[in-house]
């Protein structure tokens, strides 16, 4: 009976172990069991290739050898992952076109809309647009209400 009992719980642990051991998954290592690559740079814009908009980039990491996880043994040489790593996310805009957009549009906001931000280029533009139509009132009520006092130097 006390024999059955130490058998029945040795077949348990064994078991649990089996099941721990193939449960694992990849993403759950350890640091020092997996290497990741460092992720690509771009010599043009000079982030990481591949980032995305949640500024993280993914890069494929290797479990080092004998390694044993997502019910696989690995040799080091195999990807088992992809690791999530922040990065700076560029649009890739042109920086040239951006400039002349703002030397010679910029008070319109129109180089904001180029770069992606309708919200200040929107804020710009009716801001410069308001600027315009109270200009405008104002002159005409300097022109043709009030007499300016220098009209009569030139009449």
């Amino acid at each position: 009976m006390k024999l059955r009992i130490e058998i029945i719980i040795i077949v348990i642990n064994l078991i649990i172990i089996v099941q721990l051991s193939d449960g694992k998954r990849c993403r759950d290592l350890l640091v020092g069991q997996y290497k990741c690559k460092d992720p690509e740079i771009d010599s043009k814009l000079q982030t990481e290739k591949g980032c995305r908009k949640n500024h993280t980039v993914l890069v494929p990491c290797f479990p080092v050898q004998g390694v044993n996880c997502d019910s696989k043994d690995f040799s080091g040489d195999e990807i088992g992952f992809y690791r999530e790593l922040p990065c700076r996310y560029v649009t890739g805009k042109s920086f040239e076109t951006a400039l002349y957009l703002s030397i010679f549009l910029g008070c319109f906001g129109i180089d904001r809309f180029y770069l992606g931000y309708p919200a200040i280029g929107k804020t710009f533009f009716c801001t410069k647009l308001l600027m315009h139509i109270c200009d405008g009132i104002f002159d005409f009520k300097e022109s043709s209400i009030e007499t300016p006092c220098f009209a009569k130097y030139y009449m």
